[in-house]
């Protein structure tokens, strides 16, 4: 199957056919079942907005230690999509039934493989990388699967959201890469100390690990990390 374009037909993690099912399908609706549905009250206490992604990516991330050198720690919480990160969580108490029912067929689309395209692998050194990062992040390297989704895409600029590399991390050392730095400005008007201005880092694929096999994704239902109550 090409990475430009992936369509879930399968059981991510034994491959069995989806109209036939599985252990392992079968869990996944039990806990869709179980999961509150996507209010607009539960979104407004949502820190983020999340679409949970199952595969088997073991092997993919054992090629990548390989091929980088880097020891790749899968993500403890397991694989996710971002669609509305942490730092733009305010937009999500100001969405309407409306918007949410557009975003919830979105998500539909999704889950059957349309409007999702693969773009392939993308790594990033922090200590090597092109762009100026933070000195926290020198010591970081991440992995991930850069992936084009339109509809979010165009979902995301609605609501008066920037453009996002939408991806899937797979792992990382030392914690994932979030910002690069842009630029710096006066800690307050007037003040000759100076802070610097960070923007999201960009997550696209590298065609050093275009030959690196990618496993069968599923995409689930919306959800994220909620806020910590103080």
């Amino acid at each position: 199957m090409s990475t430009e374009e992936q369509f879930v037909n399968s059981c991510a993690v034994c491959g069995t056919p989806t109209h036939i099912g599985c252990e392992h399908t079968k869990q996944g609706a039990k806990e869709s079942q179980e999961k509150p549905d996507l209010s607009r009250e539960r979104l407004a206490n949502m820190n983020s907005l999340e679409i949970e992604i199952k595969a088997d990516f073991e092997p993919t991330l054992e090629t990548l230690k390989q091929e980088t050198g880097a020891d790749l720690q899968p993500r403890p919480d397991g694989y996710h999509l971002t669609i509305i990160g942490p730092t733009e969580n305010k937009i999500l108490s100001t969405l309407d039934d409306a918007t949410l029912a557009e975003l919830q067929q979105i998500n539909a689309q999704i889950q059957k493989g349309e409007g999702v395209v693969v773009k392939g692998i993308g790594f990033i050194d922090g200590a090597s990388s092109q762009y100026t990062m933070r000195e926290v992040d020198k010591v970081k390297k991440t992995a991930f699967v850069a992936l084009d989704i339109p509809a979010l895409q165009d979902f995301r600029s609605k609501v008066g959201l920037p453009k996002k590399d939408f991806h899937v991390t797979l792992g990382f050392v030392g914690g994932d890469v979030h910002m690069q730095i842009v630029g710096q400005e006066p800690v307050k008007p007037g003040s000759p100390k100076m802070k610097d201005i960070t923007a999201p880092i960009p997550k696209q694929a590298d065609q050093r690990f275009a030959s690196i096999a990618l496993p069968e994704m599923s995409y689930e239902g919306l959800d994220g990390k909620m806020k910590e109550r103080k």
